[in-house]
């Protein structure tokens, strides 16, 4: 408590690292209350002879009351153990996460976070304790990434600050359940057949469905740092760098009715080629901003799809052009939001946050500026970080953004030199919204909590949302663990991830999606697009074992409904069957088992998506009284 000082903006530190609220700051100089104190012992004494239920609601009953920080800290610890006994393990992973928050520790399984330091033995147990629990909970939402990382950065902070939290035994077992989480290899595409989904944390996402590999004829060159939109019943792809770094400005359509690629010729000069551009789709017309450029023929364009004609706009002088940030789409202000990303030009931007030195030098460092294109006006503003006062997310590249209902979301990326990624720092693991009725008055930004099966962080993964209140992203990377399945580049050792990870602002928690069927490898920088349901997935970057890194071009898709779960199983009436449309493996009627070349009629999929055909609707009559029984 000695060592809290009030900086700039109100935000308080300890030391000269960790920024925590102001209530916790006045938490900190907090006594012990006697209630509190009396009640947590008679939850002690109930936890001893095993009477979990009633121990949890002594410790309950403590957050009600007016707790020390310690007081606090051992009521939500000691709740969480007794979830673990109940095996309850969403409220596990609640509790675990709300001292995980306290403490604002970012995490990585080979990186010791110095703020860590600054904090009380006495009270350091309880990050420890909570890490372990998140990582159990994680395990039985089957979330193996990031059940992985917890275990292992448990392990790294218990050894390298000789806790001993563990003996050699334990270490053994830890060792072994790490193993079992991880897979030992990848192919460039992997059958995947989960015994079991991971657990949809929210209680409003019902997904079904299977990834797919869709056939490619004549198709463009496998890229990144491209931009994809849909748009019409097409997928619309402009830029990018292929496997040689070669920028490029090709534009290609891909049907997906037909699922054919062609290739696009504008009526007029296309913008330069350039990589990490962004894109969004309002009212028939394409903005394209940003991106490294090689011919620097202008930062911002507007395409029209219908007369396919480009048309250069110029950006104030005080809009910066951004590469490796994100933009988004905002419905309610009829605007696009960019945040986020490094100058391209240092030295014509006044407000970057780096030195002479650095800017002569042509470091990569971030912006934590907020821009917006007002479409109705042709006008844009610019909020600057240094401006902001309060709570705010820290500037950062290649994070995740969208918009859902009331709030702007800004979720993980990297902070620093992305490259600092690959060399041991690990990805930025905040998550933050901007409430949208604030941006005409003073920023209102607000750190929210990860709940419910909470994705790793990671960087270079693309957020799409699914619905109004569903946004979804694919993969990424991190550097959190280095086992069989990390790869090497020119720049280090890191991890590609693999799963659809979903986010509800309904009731704010993370669910991840591990669809079955050929799904894409472990990537970053894939480009995702919604339509009519479907994420379709396009490019990106991965590398397997031994490989210095590759691009891929085949598109696919994860056939995914959002749709609610009264939705689904109101009743127990035969569902109406919707027809097949992705050709991604021989499919069989569940009943008959004829094939696509053998039924009379086409093979039409269970009405709740859940991956059983039918060629009729007798066969699925007859199926429906075993059927219903495991139809979810």
């Amino acid at each position: 408590v000695d060592r809290l000082r009030m900086s700039r903006g109100g935000q308080t530190k300890i030391g000269p690292f960790e920024e925590i609220s102001k209530d916790t700051a006045l938490l900190l100089k907090k006594q012990d209350d006697p209630k509190s104190e009396e009640v947590k012992q008679k939850g002690n004494e109930l936890y001893r002879q095993g009477n979990f239920e009633e121990a949890i609601d002594c410790y309950s009953q403590v957050l009600n009351h007016d707790p020390s920080f310690l007081q606090l800290m051992t009521a939500y610890s000691n709740r969480g153990q007794c979830y673990v006994k109940l095996r309850n393990w969403e409220r596990v992973a609640e509790d675990a996460q709300t001292i995980l928050n306290t403490f604002m520790v970012k995490m990585g399984a080979t990186h010791i976070d110095k703020k860590l330091q600054k904090w009380p033995e006495e009270w350091k147990k309880f990050f420890y304790k909570s890490l372990f629990k998140r990582a159990m909970a994680l395990e039985n939402f089957r979330n193996k990434y990031g059940a992985s990382m917890d275990y292992l950065t448990f392990k790294t902070y218990d050894e390298q600050n000789n806790k001993g939290y563990q003996t050699q035994d334990d270490k053994v077992l830890l060792a072994d359940r790490i193993k079992t989480l991880l897979p030992l290899e990848y192919s460039e595409y992997t059958e995947y057949l989960p015994e079991k989904e991971p657990i949809k944390a929210s209680s409003r996402l019902l997904t079904n469905g299977k990834w797919a590999k869709i056939p490619l004829g004549r198709n463009p060159k496998p890229r990144i740092g491209h931009v994809m939109l849909a748009h019409d019943g097409y997928l619309w792809v402009f830029g990018g760098s292929d496997q040689d770094d070669a920028a490029m400005n090709d534009m290609w359509t891909f049907e997906i009715a037909s699922h054919t690629w062609k290739r696009i010729t504008p009526k007029n000069t296309p913008p330069s080629p350039r990589i990490y551009a962004t894109a969004v789709n309002f009212e028939n017309q394409f903005y394209l901003y940003g991106g490294e450029e090689q011919l620097k023929n202008g930062a911002f364009w507007i395409f029209d799809p219908a007369t396919l004609i480009w048309k250069r706009q110029e950006l104030p002088r005080n809009i910066p052009n951004l590469t490796e940030h994100q933009a988004c789409l905002c419905p309610s202000r009829r605007s696009m939001l960019i945040w986020g990303g490094s100058p391209q030009n240092w030295l014509q931007d006044a407000n970057c946050k780096a030195s002479r030195e650095d800017r002569d030098f042509g470091s990569n460092l971030e912006s934590g500026d907020l821009l917006e294109y007002k479409f109705d006006s042709s006008t844009w503003k610019r909020w600057r970080y240094r401006d902001m006062t309060g709570p705010r997310p820290r500037p950062r590249t290649l994070h995740s953004q969208w918009v859902s209902g009331k709030y702007f979301y800004v979720v993980y990326g990297t902070e620093n030199d992305p490259e600092n990624i690959f060399e041991g720092v690990p990805p930025s693991d905040d998550f933050w919204r901007l409430d949208l009725e604030s941006m005409d008055a003073a920023l209102k930004w607000e750190r929210i909590p990860m709940l419910g099966n909470v994705p790793p962080p990671r960087a270079e993964m693309k957020a799409v949302t699914l619905t109004e209140n569903i946004a979804v992203f694919f993969g990424g990377y991190s550097n959190f663990m280095k086992s069989s399945i990390s790869a090497k580049n020119l720049m280090g050792s890191f991890t590609y991830l693999d799963e659809l990870c979903f986010f509800d602002s309904r009731d704010q928690k993370w669910s991840l999606f591990n669809a079955s069927g050929i799904r894409p490898s472990p990537r970053a920088e894939g480009q995702l697009a919604v339509w009519k349901g479907v994420v379709w997935l396009f490019g990106g970057r991965a590398s397997l074992p031994g490989d210095v890194g590759r691009s891929y071009g085949g598109p696919h898709a994860a056939i995914v409904y959002g749709i609610s779960e009264d939705e689904a199983i109101a009743d127990s009436k035969t569902k109406e069957t919707v027809e097949v449309t992705v050709e991604d493996e021989e499919q069989t009627c569940k009943t008959c088992g004829a094939t696509r070349d053998t039924a009379s009629d086409k093979l039409r999929q269970c009405g709740n998506k859940c991956g059983t055909y039918y060629c009729s609707k007798d066969c699925q009559k007859k199926d429906w009284p075993s059927h219903k029984k495991v139809c979810k």
